[in-house]
């Protein structure tokens, strides 16, 4: 994931329980879920007590120890599909997942009826030997699932449609 804070780029890579790669370099950060908008970090013997005022798509705004940060998150899937050429559509009403890339379905999460939030993941698909968790653009309820586990796919090919 890329971190945008006051014009500096930070690339954090989670790897494992409270370890994390920081800009290529291995760092022990202890980070602690208080709640659904409040965190505490501990980093390099310095606390940080995180609130999230504001989320917009990729854009938050945080009270870090009281001091407002805004900061722009992107995730490895994010640049995939910026590199795809394939951009959000926020004017425009979502009602179907078509397939980004050719791939195979390695799992569908999500069945007919099933509510999901925007960001929950929704399917798996393998391409280029790499498995990337497709996750729902929008709010909304599970209308029809196309796919189904192991099922190969070509690009732009429907995959879900929400009602």
């Amino acid at each position: 994931m890329k971190l945008k804070v006051d014009h500096k780029e930070i690339t954090v890579k989670h790897l494992n329980n409270s370890e994390f790669k920081v800009n290529d370099n291995k760092e022990l950060i202890d980070l602690v879920k208080i709640d659904e908008l409040n965190y505490h970090i501990l980093y390099n013997n310095k606390s940080y007590n995180i609130t999230i005022l504001e989320q917009n798509n990729h854009k938050y705004k945080l009270a870090v120890n009281n001091i407002i940060k805004e900061v722009n998150i992107t995730s490895f899937n994010d640049e995939i599909m910026a590199i795809l050429g394939i951009t959000e559509l926020t004017n425009q009403k979502i009602n179907k997942i078509k397939a980004p890339m050719p791939g195979k379905v390695i799992d569908v999460l999500v069945k007919v009826g099933d509510v999901v939030n925007e960001d929950d993941s929704i399917l798996i698909l393998e391409a280029m030997k790499m498995e990337n968790n497709i996750k729902s653009p929008i709010k909304g309820e599970i209308k029809s699932v196309t796919i189904q586990k192991n099922d190969t796919v070509q690009k732009n090919e429907i995959l879900i449609e929400f009602k």
